[in-house]
């Protein structure tokens, strides 16, 4: 039985197909759902010297667009009745996905498939190649299609 998921997502108009297969099973399972997005990129401006009108407001403006992005899904998972919490990490994705399980003691991460097909897909070398390779728990990755696929965790 599942307690706890993890679904990392990307935010984007796509992960929709993740989030609906993690409203089924937290439902089968009573489990609850912690939402994580993580962003790459933003740069620490504090110890930066730059003029009052510098990078800091759009720092600002771009975290708290995140905060309301990643709180969206949260929200549409807990109409379903299923307890959900948004999570926000900076860093590395496949790094901060996989020490938000750990920290979290997800039972599953449930992410959606977004990588193109081809070359980097084949090779394992994208976020979700390497969520499977390091997760603490099992990874089910979710196509666009709907079906999905499963990964054993160590």
């Amino acid at each position: 039985m599942l307690e706890r998921i993890l679904h990392p997502t990307d935010l984007s108009p796509g992960a929709e197909h993740a989030r609906r297969e993690v409203v089924r099973l937290a439902r089968a399972n009573g489990a609850d759902v912690i939402v994580l997005h993580v962003l790459e990129g933003i740069p620490d401006t504090s110890s930066i010297a730059l003029p009052s009108r510098g990078w800091q407001p759009v720092r600002d403006a771009r975290l708290d667009w995140v905060h309301d992005a990643v709180g969206a899904p949260a929200a549409m998972i807990r109409k379903a009745g299923i307890d959900a919490r948004p999570m926000l990490r900076f860093g590395r994705p496949h790094e901060e996905i996989v020490d938000a399980a750990r920290e979290a003691a997800a039972d599953l991460i449930v992410m959606g498939a977004s990588e193109p097909r081809g070359r980097r897909r084949r090779l394992g070398s994208g976020v979700v190649g390497r969520v499977i390779r390091s997760a603490p728990c099992p990874v089910l990755v979710v196509p666009r299609t709907g079906r999905a696929g499963t990964s054993a965790g160590e």
